[in-house]
């Protein structure tokens, strides 16, 4: 049987991982952070697609008009995703441009969103896994999330804008609803929701 003193003992080791996995993030974040825009040049088309689709939408391009005119011109190419995901990339640079150049704006954008998603998917599993399996059962989500390739080294990286980030925060959300205990109603209802705004965000997910 597991002393209380050694719970105490687990539930601190706990809370230090957690918190120097969140400073890693960020620090790591801001490493590569350095030159976003190149970053993104070089980048999935998909997430050059996103940020032109942001800024055609702050240019005044309408919430429903999906059509990226730089792919098969003059015609342009209608893109199959919402504006939800173009709304938190905008919410960082609007703001930002009306004190700092837009250039300057975007780049931090770039960096603050994936970064922001990453950091609430660490949280998220890593309490998620202690209020299920203990702190030791919450280490080892932190650093399965830190550690998965997907997550550790491709969707969340600086400049990567593309939906399957927040896809993935979605849905994993929606699983930890059907995990973790509580009232079924408020948990189903949270579960639908990501659901939903995981496929509403893509529809390449509906099948």
């Amino acid at each position: 049987m597991i002393s209380k003193r050694e719970t105490d003992a687990e539930q601190r080791l706990f809370r230090i991982i957690l918190t120097m996995a969140m400073v890693l993030v960020t620090g790591k974040a801001l490493v590569l952070g350095t030159a976003p825009l190149d970053t993104l040049a070089v980048s999935d088309n998909d997430d050059i697609m996103r940020f032109l689709s942001v800024r055609g939408w702050l240019n005044g391009q309408g919430w429903y008009d999906m059509v990226q005119p730089r792919m098969v011109p003059p015609e342009g190419l209608d893109l199959h995703w919402s504006r939800y995901v173009d709304l938190g990339i905008a919410l960082f640079i609007w703001p930002l441009a009306q004190v700092v150049p837009l250039t300057v704006a975007e780049q931090v954008a770039l960096v603050a969103w994936p970064t922001l998603l990453y950091l609430v998917l660490v949280a998220m599993t890593g309490l998620a896994g202690r209020r299920l399996l203990g702190p030791i059962g919450g280490l080892a989500a932190v650093m399965a999330v830190l550690l998965w390739p997907p997550t550790g080294q491709a969707y969340f990286m600086p400049a990567r804008l593309d939906h399957h980030n927040v896809q993935i925060l979605l849905t994993t959300a929606m699983v930890l609803t059907l995990l973790l205990p509580g009232r079924p109603a408020p948990m189903g209802a949270l579960g639908g929701l990501a659901g939903a705004g995981s496929l509403a965000v893509g529809l390449e997910a509906l099948p």
